[in-house]
């Protein structure tokens, strides 16, 4: 399923708002499934998706809403669509593996939510609440699955659990969210990862840099030490 695209971008999201926007930003993740060959409802990586992100940047959900379904990408879309036009999107400025678990505490600390892999097992599909750690009972689905790592609580036996938001909804887990246990036993011990973002659009970057270039013209000497 597109999980990936989801979880990655609703990471931007929450990078976007903590580093600028103070109101909630919501990104289109249909442009993604019709417009970038690499990356479908189907299968991907989140890899593809933040550099799409790079490349050609994240639209806004109002400027390619989502109908459900994957469909042919418009003729011309990246040229002809009119937020694109206008320079109305975010990019990925760069990305970068967290490593271990302190390296991954660091970078959710300093930077915003990760992106962390893991083996999905039968279990995991009826979590409800508490902290998941996978049973014997439970046999491994085929691929790997996406989660947006939004932080970490200590548990009573002295170790630490993830915090975690899934993309299945607000009935699965613990209102859409998950505990699992930092035990070593799946690869959110091991490594996630991160990323850096515009926090404005290009248009507004674009802007501001042309009024401080402007400032700099009107008053060259603003900021220096004169004496």
């Amino acid at each position: 399923a597109s999980s990936y695209i989801l979880a990655t971008l609703s990471a931007a999201e929450d990078r976007i708002c903590m580093k600028g926007k103070k109101e909630p930003v919501q990104l289109s993740s249909q442009e993604l499934i019709d417009c970038d060959k690499n990356s479908s409802c189907m299968r991907g990586t989140v890899n593809k998706v933040l550099t799409w992100g790079k490349r050609k940047g994240f639209l806004p959900e109002t400027c390619f809403p989502t109908t459900g379904a994957e469909v042919e990408c418009p003729d011309e879309h990246l040229t002809e669509n009119e937020c694109r036009q206008g320079n109305n999107f975010y990019k990925v400025i760069d990305m970068c593996f967290a490593q271990e678990t302190d390296g991954i505490k660091r970078t959710i600390m300093t930077s915003g939510p990760v992106l962390g892999q893991i083996n999905p097992f039968t279990d995991m599909l009826t979590y409800k609440e508490g902290v998941y750690s996978r049973t014997n009972e439970s046999f491994r689905f085929q691929g790997n699955h996406i989660f947006k790592v939004v932080g970490w609580e200590s548990s009573p036996e002295g170790g630490s659990n993830w915090i975690v938001e899934n993309t299945w909804g607000e009935d699965w887990g613990e209102n859409g969210y998950a505990r699992i246990a930092s035990t070593g036993d799946t690869t959110l011990d091991f490594y996630a990862l991160g990323f850096g973002i515009y926090p404005k659009t290009m248009a507004e970057y674009y802007e501001e840099e042309r009024m401080r270039q402007q400032n700099v013209e009107i008053n060259p000497f603003e900021g220096m030490d004169l004496d």
